[in-house]
C-alpha cells in the first residue's frame, strides 16, 4: 500500500514541474510580444519585458526544489515493482531534465534579481534569452509538457483504477495513510475521513490528496476532470475491469440511482398515465388462449412461444394504446402487493427458468420532444430495466460507472447514439440471464423515419430471449416490415367491447334510464345503432355517446335523438366539423383563441399557464404581486380553466378531471391541456380548419403575446424571494417566458418590451447575479455553447428576441456588468491603476469603437459585447447578428483568451471551422452570419484566418488534416460575399490559391499554419 502513496506523492511534484513550466512559457510569450522598448525612454526595457524576466527568475527558483525532490523520487530505491509506479517514475525522470535545462538556461544568461536593473540594463539579458529561447523552441517545450501532463494522467487513472479493485481493508489502508501523510491538515483529514465511511470514492480521495499538496485545493475540479476525461478517451486501451471494484452495497445502490437519476427525463411516465383505463369487461378475450373463431393471431400463443415480434395495428382512435396499457400494466387492486403485469402468467411459460421482465413506452405525438423521439424510447426502456435488473448497470456503461465509483460524478450527458449503446449493452447483459419483454406504442407518433424506427426493433431482438410488441396504425412502411408476423386488427375484435361499453354508458346515466323505461325498444335500438355505426372506433363512439346523453338530459324527443344520430358522421374528422361548427357561438372567438394557444406551443400546454395567459387585461402579469401561490389557489385556477374549456371547446381540448385530485402542489403545477386525441391536433393543423377558426376570430389576437404574458406571471409566482434565478425550474420558466416574446407579432411589440421589462425588474436585484449556478444554466440552455454575458440583454440574444434586442442595445452593443460572464473568455475589471493599461490588457475592446468617457467609473464594471451572445453558437440567430452588426457591433472586437488575445470574428469562424469539419457545405444561415460580418468589415487577412485555424486545432480539438482549405481561396470567397452578394453560394468556391501544409502554428509571429495540399471542391468551407 505504501507503493501507491509514494507514486501519488511522485505524481504531485510532476504536477508542479508541469505547472511551473507552463509559468515558464507564460513568460517567455510575454517577453516575444513585449516589443523594443517603451517609447518615450527607448533606452529602458518595457514594463512588460521587465514582468516576463523577472517571472522567469520566480520559476527557476520555484523549479529548483521540485527538480531536488524528483531526483529522490526517480532513485532505484524508491522503485517499485508496480508497471503504473515505473510509469509514473519514467515520467517523473524526463521531466526533471526538463526543469533542469529551463534552470540552467535561466543562470546562463544571468538575469538580474532587481526589477530596476532589468529595467535600466535588461536589453542584453532579453536578447540573450530570445538567442536561447526561440518562439519553436518555447513551442516544442508546451508540446513536451503537454505530453507529459498527458502520460501522468493516464497512468495515474489505471493506478487509480488498481487500488478501487483491491479489498476494502486494503483501501482503507491507502486511505489511512493518506490522512497520516497530511494530519497537519484537518480539512484534508476530515474530507478523506467521510471517503474512508464509504460516502465517496478513492478516487476523490486521491484528487484531494493532490490538490492540498499542490497547496491548490481548487485544483482538484481540473484534475477530476482529466482524470474523467481519460476514461473516455477512445484513443487509449480501457483495462479497466469495472465489476472488479470493491464498493459497499450501501454506496453500490446510491450510485445506481444516480445514473438512473441522469437517465430519467421530466414526465417521463406521463402518456401512459393518461391512457384511459380499459372499461370494465373490455378487452378480456386477449387473454383468451382457446379462442380461434376470432380474425387474429391468437395473443396468449404468442406470448408462450418463441416467436419474438406481434403487432397490433388498427384504425386511429380504435384503443391501441388502452389494449397496450390492459396488457402491460398490473390489475388495479386495493392493498395488494402484487405488482405483476396482466401478460405475466403467459410470458412465463415462454420465459421457464428464468425471471421475467416487462417493460414499455408510449410514443406521442402531441407530446415534447422526449416523448416523440428514439431518445426518449432510449432513456425509458433504460430506467425500467436498470430498476429491475441494477447489476446491468456497469455493463450497460462501464465509462460512466467508473466515473461514479472512482469520483463521484459523471458530468457528461449521454447523447442519442450513446444512450442506443448503452441500452443495446444493457439488454445483452440482461438477455443473458432473463427473458425481456417490450411493449412500445405508437410508433406512428415518432417524429422521425418508420423505417429507422422499424430497423431499431428488429436490432433489438437481435437477442434471442427477447419479445416485443408494437401498436401503430396501419401504415405502409409498417405493413411492409411487419407482413407475415402474428399480428391483430383491433377494429375488427372489439364490437362486443363497444356494445359492452355503450350500454354500460346509457345505462348508468339516470335520464337514459327513465327513457328506457318508457321505451325499452327504442333505447336498445339506439345502442345497436351506435355500435355498428362505430365501425370499432372507441374515440367516436365516446364522442357521440356523451352528445347523445347531452340530448337526453335537455330533454330530447325520441325523433330528435334518432336524427342526432343519423346526423352524427361515422368519420372523426367529419364528426370534428360537426363539433366545431356546434359550437356555442357566444365561446366561438373563445374557444378559437384556446385552440390557437395550443398551436402556440411546442409541447403540451400548462394549465396553469393557459390560466395566467386567458386573463383579459394585458397588463394582469406586470401588475401581479411576485409571491408564490398556495396549493388552494392554484387548484381553484385550474378548475376554472377545466370548465372553461369544457363549455367552448366541447372536449376536443380538455384538462383531465383526475388531475385536480392530485394532493401534492408540484403535481398539481404539472397539470397539461391535452387534445382529446392525436387526431384532434392533425386535424386542427389542416389549412381549412386553421382559416376557419380565422374567421372564429373579430379581434386581433397574438397567442405569443398572450403566453409570454401568462409566462411572467409563472415565474412570478414561482416563489422568488432574494431576486435570484436559483434552480432549474426558475430558470425553465425565465427561458419560457423568452422563447414566446421571441415570437410575439410586431403590433404587439411595445407590450411584449413591457413585459420583458417587468421580467428583469423580477429577476434582478443589487449585486445580485443573474444566474448564479453554470450547471443549471448548460442545463437550461441546452447546447454545448458555455459562453455567455450575465446579463438580461444576453438571454435576449441568446433566445433571438430581434425586435427588443433593437430597441434596447445602444450604438456599439456593449453592455455595462459588474457581474463575471461564463465562457472561456477573460473580461477583468478595470481599476484606477489599470486606466492606461485598457489598451494592452484583459478585454481590450473595438478597434474601430470611440474611446469611452474619462468621468467613467471604471472601477467596477467591464464591458461585454453582445455579439459573442449571438455567435460563435449551434443555435445562432442570423436576424439577431445582423441586427447586432447594423447597430455597431464591431466582429474585430477583441477579448482576451487567457493570457492570448482574439476577437469575436476570430471565434466565430474557428467555431465554424471545427463544427462543420468534414461536412460538403455549411447551413445557409451560417452562410447569412459571415456574409453579414463580412460585410460589416470583418478582418480576413491572412493572419487571422491562421488565428482561427490554430483556435479550431487548439481549443476545439479539431484533427489538422481535417481542415481542408486554403487561406487565399477562404478570402477570395469572403470578398465575394462583401462585394458581390449576388454570385456567393453556400460554396467557397475556386478554395485555391497558396496551401497551407502540415506544421506547427505559433501565434505570435508570422509563421502560418500549413495544412495538407490539396485543392477543395465548391461547397467545402472546412
Amino acid at each position: 500500500m505504501a507503493e501507491a502513496v509514494a507514486a501519488f506523492a511522485v505524481a504531485v511534484n510532476i504536477l508542479q514541474v508541469i505547472d511551473f513550466g507552463a509559468k515558464f512559457i507564460n513568460a517567455a510569450w510575454k517577453i516575444w510580444r513585449s516589443g523594443k522598448d517603451s517609447g518615450i525612454f527607448p533606452f529602458l526595457v518595457n514594463p512588460q519585458a521587465v514582468d516576463g524576466l523577472c517571472s522567469l527568475l520566480a520559476v527557476s527558483e520555484d523549479l529548483e526544489g521540485i527538480v531536488q525532490q524528483l531526483q529522490a523520487d526517480i532513485s532505484p530505491s524508491s522503485h517499485s515493482k508496480d508497471e503504473t509506479n515505473d510509469g509514473i517514475s519514467a515520467i517523473a525522470g524526463e521531466c526533471r531534465k526538463a526543469a533542469q535545462h529551463i534552470i540552467d538556461s535561466i543562470r546562463k544568461i544571468g538575469i538580474p534579481s532587481e526589477p530596476e536593473k532589468i529595467r535600466r540594463h535588461g536589453k542584453p539579458f532579453l536578447a540573450a534569452f530570445k538567442v536561447a529561447w526561440q518562439s519553436e523552441k518555447i513551442t516544442g517545450l508546451q508540446a513536451q509538457l503537454d505530453g507529459y501532463r498527458s502520460q501522468l494522467i493516464l497512468n495515474l487513472a489505471v493506478s487509480i483504477r488498481s487500488c478501487v479493485t483491491k479489498s476494502l481493508r486494503n483501501q482503507d489502508l491507502i486511505l489511512g495513510q493518506l490522512v497520516q501523510s497530511r494530519s497537519d491538515n484537518n480539512e484534508l483529514a476530515s474530507n478523506i475521513a467521510q471517503i474512508s465511511d464509504r460516502q465517496y470514492g478513492l478516487g476523490s480521495a486521491l484528487i484531494e490528496y493532490f490538490a492540498y499538496n499542490r497547496g491548490n485545493p481548487s485544483e482538484s475540479d481540473n484534475l477530476r476532470k482529466s482524470l474523467i476525461d481519460a476514461i473516455y478517451d477512445s484513443s487509449r486501451p480501457h483495462i479497466a475491469n469495472v465489476l472488479a471494484f470493491e464498493i459497499p452495497e450501501a454506496r453500490r445502490s446510491a450510485l445506481e440511482r444516480r445514473f438512473l437519476s441522469k437517465i430519467r427525463y421530466r414526465d417521463m411516465n406521463e402518456r401512459e398515465e393518461m391512457v384511459v383505463e380499459a372499461h370494465v369487461a373490455t378487452f378480456r378475450w386477449i387473454f383468451d388462449a382457446g379462442d380461434q373463431s376470432r380474425p387474429w393471431a391468437n395473443f396468449c400463443h404468442w406470448l408462450e412461444s418463441d416467436q419474438q415480434l406481434y403487432w397490433i395495428t388498427g384504425k386511429a382512435g380504435s384503443g391501441k394504446s388502452t389494449l397496450m396499457k390492459f396488457i402491460s400494466q398490473p390489475i388495479p387492486t386495493i392493498n395488494s402487493d402484487d405488482k405483476k403485469p396482466r401478460c405475466t402468467e403467459y410470458l412465463l411459460r415462454w420465459a421457464k427458468d428464468k425471471p421475467l421482465l416487462v417493460a414499455s413506452f408510449y410514443f406521442w405525438g402531441s407530446g415534447r420532444s422526449m416523448q416523440t423521439s428514439k431518445e426518449g424510447l432510449y432513456r425509458t426502456l433504460l430506467c425500467q430495466v436498470l430498476q429491475a435488473c441494477p447489476e446491468a448497470t456497469p455493463h450497460a456503461s462501464p465509462e460512466a460507472w467508473e466515473a461514479l465509483c472512482l469520483y463521484d460524478e459523471d458530468p457528461r450527458p449521454f447523447n442519442e447514439a450513446q444512450l442506443r449503446s448503452i441500452l443495446a449493452r444493457a439488454i445483452a447483459f440482461v438477455g443473458s440471464t432473463r427473458c425481456l419483454c417490450l411493449f412500445i406504442d405508437g410508433l406512428d407518433e415518432f417524429d422521425g423515419k418508420h423505417d429507422d424506427l422499424i430497423k431499431l426493433i428488429t436490432g433489438i431482438m437481435d437477442t434471442p430471449s427477447i419479445k416485443v410488441c408494437v401498436a401503430s396504425r396501419p401504415l405502409s412502411a409498417f405493413e411492409r416490415a411487419l407482413k407475415g408476423k402474428p399480428s391483430l386488427m383491433l377494429e375488427d375484435l372489439t364490437f362486443d367491447d363497444i356494445r359492452e361499453y355503450v350500454t354500460s354508458r346509457f345505462r348508468s346515466d339516470r335520464e337514459f334510464s327513465k327513457l328506457e323505461e318508457d321505451d325499452g325498444s327504442f333505447a336498445e335500438d339506439l345502442i345497436r345503432e351506435v355500435v355498428q355505426k362505430a365501425s370499432g372506433v372507441f374515440l367516436w363512439v365516446d364522442l357521440v355517446v356523451t352528445s347523445l346523453l347531452e340530448g337526453i338530459t335537455f330533454g330530447d324527443r325520441v325523433s330528435d335523438l334518432r336524427k342526432r344520430l343519423d346526423q352524427l358522421p361515422s368519420e372523426l374528422g367529419e364528426l370534428y366539423d360537426r363539433i366545431l361548427d356546434n359550437l356555442d357561438l357566444f365561446y366561438h372567438e373563445h374557444a378559437a383563441q384556446y385552440f390557437y394557444l395550443m398551436r402556440a406551443c411546442e409541447g403540451p400546454l400548462d394549465a396553469l399557464l393557459l390560466s395566467f395567459a386567458d386573463e383579459d387585461d394585458p397588463n394582469f402579469a406586470i401588475n401581479l404581486t411576485k409571491r408564490p401561490l398556495s396549493y388552494k389557489q392554484i387548484h381553484s385556477r385550474i378548475d376554472i380553466m377545466r370548465r372553461r374549456l369544457s363549455s367552448r371547446c366541447k372536449g376536443l381540448v380538455a384538462i383531465s378531471k383526475s388531475a385536480l385530485e392530485e394532493e401534492d402542489i408540484s403535481s398539481l403545477e404539472r397539470t397539461t391541456v391535452q387534445y382529446l386525441h392525436k387526431t384532434v391536433k392533425d386535424y386542427m393543423e389542416q389549412p381549412s380548419i386553421r382559416e376557419k377558426l380565422s374567421g372564429m376570430v373579430q379581434t386581433p389576437f397574438d397567442p405569443y403575446f398572450k403566453l409570454c404574458s401568462g409566462a411572467l406571471a409563472i415565474f412570478k409566482i414561482h416563489g422568488h424571494e432574494t431576486g435570484q434565478v436559483v434552480d432549474l425550474q426558475g430558470h425553465q420558466k425565465l427561458r419560457q417566458c423568452m422563447q414566446y416574446a421571441s415570437n410575439v407579432s410586431r403590433a404587439n411589440l411595445s407590450s411584449v418590451t413591457r413585459i420583458l421589462d417587468e421580467l428583469e425588474r423580477s429577476i434582478s436585484c443589487d449585486q445580485v447575479p443573474l444566474f448564479t449556478d453554470i450547471d443549471i444554466w448548460a442545463q437550461l440552455s441546452e447546447e454545448s455553447d458555455m459562453h455567455f454575458g450575465n446579463s438580461f440583454l444576453s438571454l435576449a440574444v441568446k433566445y433571438g428576441v430581434v425586435e427588443y434586442v433593437k430597441r434596447k442595445t445602444e450604438p456599439g452593443c456593449l453592455v455595462q456588468t459588474n457581474k463575471e460572464p461564463f465562457g472561456p473568455w477573460n473580461l477583468p475589471r478595470e481599476s484606477q491603476q489599470s486606466k492606461n493599461l485598457w489598451n494592452l490588457f484583459g478585454f481590450q475592446g473595438s478597434r474601430r469603437g470611440k474611446e469611452r468617457s474619462s468621468t467613467e467609473d471604471r472601477s467596477s464594471f467591464t464591458r461585454w459585447p453582445l455579439l459573442l451572445d449571438a455567435t460563435p453558437s449551434r443555435f445562432t440567430n442570423p436576424a439577431i447578428v445582423s441586427a447586432l452588426l447594423r447597430n455597431g457591433a464591431d466582429p474585430n472586437f477583441v477579448i482576451s483568451r487567457g493570457d492570448k488575445k482574439s476577437s469575436i470574428w476570430t471565434e466565430t469562424l474557428a467555431f465554424v471551422m471545427a463544427t462543420y469539419s468534414g461536412t460538403p457545405s455549411l447551413p445557409d444561415r451560417w452562410m447569412e452570419v459571415l456574409r453579414a460580418m463580412v460585410i460589416h468589415g470583418a478582418s480576413i487577412d491572412t493572419k487571422t484566418i491562421n488565428d482561427a485555424m490554430h483556435l479550431a486545432v487548439s481549443e476545439y480539438l479539431v484533427r489538422l488534416d481535417s481542415l481542408e482549405f486554403t487561406v487565399s481561396g477562404l478570402q477570395r470567397h469572403f470578398r465575394s460575399m462583401k462585394y458581390e452578394p449576388k454570385q456567393y453560394s453556400s460554396s467557397l468556391a475556386d478554395a485555391q490559391g497558396r496551401r497551407m501544409t502540415r506544421g506547427t502554428y505559433n501565434p505570435y509571429n508570422n509563421m502560418h499554419v500549413k495544412l495538407k495540399a490539396r485543392s477543395v471542391r465548391m461547397g467545402s468551407l472546412i
